[in-house]
């Protein structure tokens, strides 16, 4: 539970900090007061807040304390549970959560509202600057452990990777390395969510686990959310890797260009009536201001 509220604490520090400048209060579309309750998973709390400051005028430091997101199976529950009548999620509902539905009598309404993707970055002065996804999985697999091999520097390749049970390394495995798991390379190491990424060197035999800071070297290599990164690279000192000579722009992930996405979904429940808040707001982000507000919080609007 503390991770998980420090996680938070930390997304939404970085939300703030994000918007700063943009704290100003805008015209109110919609009474505060009727805003629906809302939540979602820790990726897509910046789109939740962006919505709730566009539509009800509120600053989005005064949008903060009345946004809950933690992850995505505990927003399907808060949104059965009726604590929340829209939730912002990045993934669909399991098994459990589909009978949980059933039991309840109710059925799930999901809209894809916004585009994130899977993204690798290296350091700056790294020359490689596209690389493709048969190159990823040979990287991730161990095949492939010095960057001269893909027609860059004779540098080892230091191959960062996070848990298992990570949203992106979930997807690594799923659309780069055919279900198989990062094995990693020279530099294996574990990446968990957050805005400064906490890294775990890992033994070769993966046993003896302990604390490290990324090290941004030559020949370092990892992953994360585009969300997260785009935008940080000068003050990172990292270059976001195109996929097959395709940019991270919003523009390529909008049009399926950059093909390592996932899609935000917006979710209700189907019983909510068609002029409810909840779905005046998941409206509100398919229009053309919806859109805008969406490239301003860091994603791409879907097409």
């Amino acid at each position: 539970m503390d991770k998980k509220i420090t996680a938070v604490m930390l997304l939404f520090a970085l939300l703030t900090a994000l918007f700063a400048g943009c704290g100003e209060k805008n015209a109110a579309m919609m009474d505060p007061a009727l805003y629906p309750p809302s939540g979602g998973g820790a990726l897509t709390a910046a789109l939740d807040l962006k919505a709730m400051s566009a539509l009800t005028g509120l600053s989005t430091e005064e949008c903060v304390p009345s946004l809950l997101h933690t992850d995505d199976g505990d927003a399907y529950r808060s949104l059965l549970a009726g604590e929340n009548r829209l939730i912002f999620v990045t993934s669909a509902p399991d098994e459990a959560i589909l009978q949980a539905a059933e039991k309840e009598g109710v059925t799930l309404e999901s809209t894809p509202v916004a585009r994130d993707a899977l993204v690798f970055y290296v350091n700056a002065q790294n020359p490689i600057k596209s690389l493709t996804i048969p190159d990823l999985a040979r990287i991730y697999s161990g095949e492939v452990t010095d960057w001269r091999a893909l027609s860059g520097d004779n540098c080892p390749i230091e191959a960062y990777h996070s848990a298992e049970d990570d949203f992106y390394t979930k997807m690594l495995s799923e659309k780069v390395m055919d279900g198989k798991m990062p094995l990693g390379g020279p530099g294996e190491a574990f990446l968990s969510f957050a805005d400064d990424p906490l890294l775990y060197d890992l033994s070769g035999e993966r046993a003896d686990e302990r604390p490290a800071a990324f090290r941004n070297t030559a020949g370092a290599i990892a992953y994360g959310s585009r969300f997260l990164l785009a935008g940080s690279e000068k003050e990172r000192g990292i270059r976001l890797l195109s996929l097959n000579g395709a940019p991270t722009t919003a523009e390529n992930l909008a049009s399926g260009r950059y093909s390592l996405t996932y899609d935000i979904l917006a979710v209700t429940l189907s019983s909510a009536a068609p002029e409810s808040t909840e779905r005046q707001v998941v409206s509100w982000l398919l229009s053309r201001d919806g859109k805008n507000a969406i490239k301003e919080a860091g994603y791409a609007p879907v097409e």
